[in-house]
């Protein structure tokens, strides 16, 4: 039976919602508005994802909420994360894009849902930071509204009463155009940090030098 609950990966800090069924033998299938979809053993949720675990620290979580994100984007079946498998994870190079890198992921999940519908982003889905690996909502909102300040996409904003700003027609601008397809060919890695842009153009020469430079 379907079971509203709080997500044990992202904790549903932001109140998105989270569902849980019974899952093989020994392990829950979540369905996390968030994270995605993926299954934990119970050892799982008691020994390692227990708020009271000291090395389940929010940015690991965070990594964690991303990699589940991005099986479930690639249409993948759910995961079922086990001790050893966890354990793997969290011993292992298992971090956050950096900031620069994230940049050029908001572009590029712009761009694609763009180029699917022909419309604008009428918001950001509550998925929205887990895809592009940032470690929550309002670190994810407040850098889109930086890149907006910088003219590489374009949407309306206001500050919510609490929580993160509230981010809605989102769109690129064709600065964020030529960044996306630059992405897309190849010439900007968002693993390495290389890039081979198209210098000149104060834009991005000014997103080169703030943003992905640093990170290279």
């Amino acid at each position: 039976m379907e079971q509203d609950v709080k997500c044990p990966v992202c904790l549903s800090l932001d109140e998105y919602r989270c569902v849980s069924t019974p899952f093989l033998h020994d392990a829950l299938l979540f369905n996390c508005e968030v994270c995605g979809k993926f299954a934990l053993s119970r050892t799982v949720i008691d020994d390692y994802l227990d708020l009271r675990m000291p090395g389940m620290t929010p940015m690991r979580r965070a990594a964690l909420s991303h990699k589940i994100r991005q099986f479930t984007d690639n249409d993948e079946r759910p995961s079922l994360w086990t001790t050893d498998s966890l354990s793997d994870f969290c011993e292992g190079d298992n971090v956050l894009p950096t900031p620069s890198q994230q940049v050029v992921n908001i572009i590029r999940y712009i761009g694609e849902r763009i180029e699917e519908s022909g419309k604008t982003l009428g918001k950001l889905p509550p998925s929205f930071h887990a895809a592009v690996g940032s470690p929550n909502r309002s670190f994810c909102m407040n850098l889109v509204i930086e890149i907006e300040g910088r003219r590489l996409i374009t949407c309306t904003s206001m500050q919510a009463l609490s929580g993160p700003p509230l981010v809605q027609q989102v769109g690129l601008t064709l600065s964020g155009w030529d960044i996306y397809e630059q992405e897309k060919s190849g010439k900007i890695s968002t693993k390495t940090g290389f890039m081979a842009l198209r210098f000149g153009e104060a834009i991005l020469d000014a997103l080169l030098k703030d943003h992905i430079k640093p990170a290279v």
